[in-house]
């Protein structure tokens, strides 16, 4: 089952009128352990996640660090504990993560009216985008290298064209042959 979810995603988000920089995952009670489960199965793929009265592995959190998290729950659930959200919010943030909680304190399960039916959950979702490299500190998603046993690196840094003056990656397209590349050029400095 878990595969066709993948698959799922996969296909969606290969669909040439996909903006493969804007795919977002919301869902409610079993949905929101799902969204919490694939955000983390592929973080790459998703510019933000909505998990609704779910839960998740929260020992596996640090895989959303580089994905914005809007969790929502009811304050008197008693399907899915409230805690349920509170250590996944908790876990994602303590691996320096973006994730924030909205508890409606009166509502029981039913914690997705509210969060469907405001608009300000989806204006958060459009303002997140996905960029392929990420610096925070560190480099992040950068996993597309691949060196023999014998190759090192000896230092890398991005092509000035598609950096800010600090050498952090910029929003851009470049154009190839056959479409847009998502792929941040760089230059190598590798040892043999």
């Amino acid at each position: 089952m878990w595969e066709h979810l993948e698959k799922l995603v996969t296909t969606i988000s290969s669909l040439p009128f996909a903006d493969k920089d804007r795919i977002y995952l919301m869902g409610a009670s079993m949905g929101g352990y799902a969204t919490w489960q694939l955000a983390m199965s592929m973080p790459e793929v998703f510019a933000a996640v909505v998990p609704v009265c779910g839960g998740g592995t929260y020992w596996h959190a640090h895989r959303l660090v580089n994905v914005p998290v809007w969790a929502f729950h009811g304050g008197k659930d008693t399907v899915v504990f409230k805690e349920e959200s509170i250590n996944m919010v908790d876990a994602v943030n303590k691996c320096g993560g973006n994730a924030k909680l909205t508890i409606y304190p009166e509502n029981e399960h039913d914690a997705w009216s509210d969060t469907y039916s405001n608009p300000e959950v989806f204006d958060w979702l459009l303002s997140n985008e996905n960029g392929s490299y990420v610096y925070n500190e560190e480099w992040n998603k950068i996993d597309h290298f691949f060196l023999s046993e014998n190759v090192s690196f000896l230092s890398f840094s991005t092509i000035s064209d598609y950096t800010d003056e600090n050498g952090y990656p910029i929003k851009y397209s470049v154009r190839t042959g056959k479409g847009y590349s998502d792929h941040l050029p760089i230059m190598c400095q590798l040892s043999f």
